[in-house]
């Protein structure tokens, strides 16, 4: 019992000013500030205290009358620029995306009709609509021979939808193929045993890959996957948990009337052993433990130079871009930053720092980051600055924020 027999962490709290505890933990807590107010150890002040706090919010709450009028399509809107904004292009072989006009596709998987849009548990919301990629792809410029689910959405084998889409990709020049992390695979629930895609959508990319079809994969994942079946694909289009408006915001990224400009936020590692908190994931106790240090994601990654699939903070464009010309001063670095390209794009410079070495530390950490939009052939200075942050880090021995001295 982590709280202790006579509940004092659940009493200290409240008497602290915790109001709400979270979960749905049930009556224990409230059982043990109970006993801890006629043992004496909390006044039954502070527990009113604590169910006033939650009556003057829900008070303060506006009523479903006086609720301002939600403009449905104005947030429809944004939904669908947001999506576009944070797509990423994590593969691009041979230039296959943007797709032709007029390009025959089929279109294969259970999440282009039924999408991967948002996470699990208290984050779910009501969308004021949502799209589908199946409803919407006859709004884009291309030839869709027709639609088949490939696999059951929780996993099932059926070696007849497996077999079906593969058919269906024989009568087209492209696949695109939407697959993900299900409802089960991922949640705030419980930690991920592994980070493989469920198999028999690894099966059904295997088997399309087989007989010959080339694939764009539209890959929807809240978190880090392993990628073993990217090489068997020729485009993949991250859109990660992509809200109410991402089915069209990826067709546009698809057929070019838009440009990803999105990055990835998350290493994804080559597999799963490859993570230094491997080893003691999921936790098997009522304990998880936190040993990695500083050395989480690219900062373990860079320390170690260890190979990864893709690297925080990577993403692809239509465009390509030059950088030049830097200058590095007390408050930040100035560099310019030229689209070489005739696309119209958006990039997404990244300020990284190594310390000088006396203490323990990553080889590399992001520091700062902007993003600018340029025209074909268009130049433009950006400075990402220094702030209070950018050298600091905390001496456990002194308990304090601390500078490094030495060359960064």
């Amino acid at each position: 019992d982590d709280f202790g027999a006579d509940g004092a962490a659940a009493a200290k709290a409240a008497a602290a000013g915790a109001s709400l505890e979270m979960p749905a933990p049930g009556l224990a807590s409230a059982r043990r500030i109970l006993d801890a107010v006629e043992a004496g150890e909390i006044d039954m002040e502070d527990v009113y205290a604590r169910a006033q706090d939650i009556l003057d919010m829900a008070d303060a709450a506006l009523s479903k009358e006086n609720r301002p009028a939600l403009e449905k399509e104005a947030h429809a809107a944004l939904a669908a620029r947001v999506a576009e904004e944070c797509m990423m292009l994590l593969r691009n072989e041979d230039s296959t995306l943007p797709l032709k006009p007029g390009t025959r596709i089929a279109l294969i998987g259970d999440m282009a009709k039924t999408p991967r849009y948002q996470g699990s548990g208290s984050s779910q919301v009501n969308p004021t609509s949502l799209e589908t990629t199946l409803d919407v792809i006859s709004d884009f410029p291309l030839e869709v021979v027709g639609y088949e689910p490939g696999y059951e959405r929780l996993g099932t084998d059926n070696e007849e939808l497996k077999t079906r889409a593969v058919e269906l990709a024989k009568k087209a020049e492209l696949v695109l193929a939407y697959i993900g992390l299900d409802e089960l695979s991922e949640s705030e629930g419980l930690d991920r045993s592994h980070m493989r895609l469920p198999r028999v959508q690894v099966e059904l990319i295997d088997a399309l890959a087989e007989a010959g079809a080339r694939i764009v994969v539209v890959l929807s994942a809240g978190s880090a996957v392993e990628t073993q079946w990217a090489d068997k694909t020729a485009a993949i289009v991250h859109q990660s948990l992509s809200g109410q408006a991402g089915a069209s915001a990826a067709l546009r990224i698809l057929t070019g009337l838009a440009n990803p400009s999105g990055r990835l936020a998350e290493t994804y590692p080559l597999k799963y052993e490859d993570v230094p908190s491997s080893a003691w994931y999921p936790a098997t106790s009522s304990k998880s433990y936190y040993r990695e240090g500083p050395f989480v994601g690219y900062r373990y990654t860079t320390s170690t130079s260890s190979k990864v699939a893709f690297p925080f903070g990577f993403g692809l464009s239509y465009s390509s871009f030059d950088y030049s010309e830097l200058e590095i001063t007390d408050k930040g670095v100035r560099f310019t930053v030229t689209n070489t390209s005739e696309v119209p794009g958006s990039d997404v410079p990244q300020l990284y720092l190594r310390a000088p070495g006396g203490v323990l530390s990553p080889a590399r950490e992001l520091k700062g980051f902007t993003k600018i939009h340029l025209d074909g052939g268009e130049s433009q200075s950006v400075e990402i600055p220094f702030d209070e942050y950018t050298f600091r880090h905390f001496d456990t021995a002194s308990k304090q924020w601390v500078k490094e001295s030495g060359e960064w």
